[in-house]
């Protein structure tokens, strides 16, 4: 479905409608569920620790905003690479 150029273009209309109307939702999810958040960051610092020896920025949300180019069009190789700091999405 990501290489479905209508598909994608439906799901970033949708995110763009989400996040209009329900600007602080996140935040008010975090503020009103203090414990399961904190408990959360927590098991998250562990997972962390677990995967990457130490607390890292080695993680990529799939949806994420980006201000970078969409257009990555163009001839690429796959290589072998390690399990270690790989996720399956």
């Amino acid at each position: 479905m990501q290489g479905d150029e209508a598909y994608r273009l439906n799901q970033k209309d949708a995110q763009r409608r989400w996040r209009r109307i329900i600007q602080d939702y996140w935040k008010n999810y975090r503020e009103n569920n203090l414990s399961y958040t904190r408990s959360n960051r927590k098991k998250q610092r562990n997972r962390c620790i677990r995967a990457f020896g130490s607390i890292s920025r080695k993680f990529a949300k799939m949806d994420a905003l980006s201000v970078q180019r969409n257009d990555i069009s163009g001839v690429y190789g796959l290589i072998p690479g390690s399990q270690q700091g790989l996720t399956s999405i």
